[in-house]
């Protein structure tokens, strides 16, 4: 109900306060013109009390308020564009709460008009309670979602230091797992944007397949191409020399003269990982010891200062 002050001003002074009490509990209103809902049926005496510097005034009225009844449920929905459903309660009988349910992973709301993401193809049954102080009524609609489709696999690359490889996921349809086949001695990933180290030249045929809860895509693949790292300062390796090549326990790195023996050394798994070897330096040679690192290719990099001097691979058997 909309309540209008009326007050009368004094000759010299304006009405500055208004104190509404609405007879139902409610905190005591300080607006001039205040609307109010009155929580159920019933009369109701209101009164304003209003004042200024020169003293107060009061007047009271009764209200009757009848318009309440048993709430009866009802309301419409827009599921365009799915899956995102926009949810219009049109229940009468003036209900004082909302309780929706979605049928879809537990998730309710208490919102009058809520909108909600459903989380995959289905029919859900969605379900609205009203409730007032007289009682509640429920009604439940099926909403239908059939938006959702398997990921359309995609990905990006960009290939450093020629043979570590940064793969971007670009699939659509929002995937939820990815398995990546980098074409290297069954090399597989999982990762959604993994690293991929290639220690040999070559051509290498690296496919996505990306999944979701509808299914599975179809392979993604590209023609990846590797060129063997090439050494910046010298014309070829031939002036470094590392054995013994399979590696077991140890691999001695023999270097130029001109190349310091504290240089450091950086070391790395297919997947780009940077691991931290045990290594000493003896005259003018770098050993590099196994101890745990498992089967397979690493890369090496030498570095002094801040430029690499030798970039070869390691088998490790």
């Amino acid at each position: 109900i909309q309540f209008n002050d009326q007050s009368s001003d004094s000759l010299i002074n304006e009405t500055t306060n208004w104190e509404w009490d609405f007879d139902d509990g409610s905190p005591v209103n300080n607006s001039q013109s205040p609307q109010h809902t009155f929580p159920q049926n019933g009369s109701y005496e209101v009164c304003l009390v209003a004042s200024n510097t020169e003293g107060t005034d009061t007047i009271c009225h009764t209200i009757n308020i009848s318009c309440y009844a048993l709430p009866e449920a009802d309301f419409t929905f827009n599921n365009t564009p799915q899956p995102v459903v926009f949810f219009v309660d049109h229940s009468s009988g003036y209900p004082q709460s909302w309780h929706w349910d979605f049928n879809d992973l537990g998730t309710t709301s208490t919102e009058i008009n809520p909108a909600f993401t459903f989380s995959t193809n289905d029919t859900f049954n969605v379900c609205l309670i009203v409730s007032n102080y007289l009682g509640s009524d429920t009604l439940c609609q099926a909403v239908e979602i059939t938006s959702y489709l398997p990921p359309v696999a995609n990905f990006n690359y960009q290939i450093i230091n020629d043979t570590i490889v940064e793969f971007q996921d670009i699939s659509t349809q929002t995937p939820t797992s990815w398995l990546w086949d980098f074409d290297f001695y069954g090399e597989t990933s999982t990762d959604q944007n993994p690293t991929m180290v290639y220690p040999l030249a070559g051509d290498y045929n690296v496919c996505l397949t990306a999944e979701n809860p509808i299914g599975t895509s179809t392979a993604f693949c590209q023609t990846i191409s590797i060129v063997l790292w090439e050494n910046n300062n010298y014309a070829d390796n031939k002036s470094v020399k590392m054995y013994p090549q399979p590696m077991h326990e140890q691999i001695t790195i023999e270097l130029p003269k001109n190349i310091s023996n504290k240089s450091h050394v950086y070391l790395y798994n297919l997947l780009g990982e940077r691991i931290t070897p045990k290594i000493s330096y003896q005259d003018n040679s770098i050993v590099l010891y196994r101890n745990s690192l498992p089967v397979g290719f690493y890369m090496i990099d030498v570095r002094e200062g801040s430029g690499s001097v030798f970039k070869g691979k390691i088998l490790i058997e």
